[in-house]
């Protein structure tokens, strides 16, 4: 069964274009900056985050609301610093051709 030539064109094209690698590799470095940064910088304590939100948006929150938002402030940056680290081991271990997960070789 052949296609018709009206589809042709939309068939080539549906398909994506994969991320070139000085782009993949520059957002990885700007999502590790940016998760790295927010652990850093996130303040101890709940009044703190509801005083810097009243700074930076004038919005205020309750102390509640800011312990909240800090906890999931938290857990979203060392999940997206968990996921570059398995990008990164799942680099090194291609591009070495998996001589990290193998056994070492005995020689009896």
């Amino acid at each position: 069964m052949s296609t018709s030539p009206c589809c042709q064109g939309r068939l080539k094209s549906s398909r994506p274009e994969a991320t070139p690698p000085h782009k993949r590799g520059l957002i990885q470095g700007t999502s590790l900056l940016l998760s790295s940064l927010a652990l850093i910088l996130m303040p101890k304590c709940p009044v703190c985050v509801a005083a810097y939100v009243m700074l930076f948006t004038g919005v205020s929150l309750s102390t509640t609301s800011a312990g909240y938002l800090r906890t999931a402030l938290i857990v979203s940056s060392i999940s997206v610093l968990t996921m570059l680290l398995f990008a990164w081991l799942g680099r090194m271990c291609r591009s070495n051709g998996n001589h990290l997960l193998r056994s070492p070789s005995r020689k009896d």
